[in-house]
């Protein structure tokens, strides 16, 4: 048995594909956007997914562990839950699109709000950990696409 086969010929680099633009990754569907996210630059994907996941950490973190003995922790509190809660809009838009654009844009904020507080304020661990995930799953698929975008 072998375990290191040094006669084996070096792996070729792969060709990289070109970064899609701004107006793209926007037309993008939410399956298209996942799929685009972790497929086409490793780099991005694993930085993008760390750095769109540690803001809704950092929030929950705070609002749940630090807010009580530090008010002015307000602030990160609510400059996390602004930051994510323009692409949990996005999002919501595309996952629960109704009838009219009123309807459609009444439900998203709607999801965004019921998402972001829940996960900032619930007293149930359970239940802000599971808004904690779905947030940081979801900002984590969006800075990654974004990443990739020239």
């Amino acid at each position: 048995m072998q375990l290191l086969n040094i006669s084996q010929k070096p792996l070729k680099a792969t060709k990289r594909s070109k970064p899609m633009s701004k107006k793209q990754a926007d037309a993008m569907t939410l399956p298209e956007r996942i799929r685009a996210a972790y497929t086409k630059d490793a780099v991005a994907a694993i930085t993008g997914t760390i750095w769109g996941s540690s803001i809704p950490v950092g929030t929950w973190w705070t609002a749940h562990h630090d807010l009580a003995s530090h008010p002015l922790m307000w602030l990160p509190v609510l400059g996390g839950i602004g930051w994510s809660a323009i692409k949990m809009y996005s999002f919501n838009r595309q996952a629960f699109r109704l009838d009219t654009e009123t309807a459609t844009n009444i439900s998203a904020a709607g999801a965004v709000a019921l998402t972001e507080v829940l996960m900032s304020f619930s007293p149930h661990l359970w239940v802000s950990v599971l808004f904690l995930s779905i947030l940081s799953a979801t900002n984590g698929i969006f800075a990654s696409v974004n990443l990739q975008t020239k």
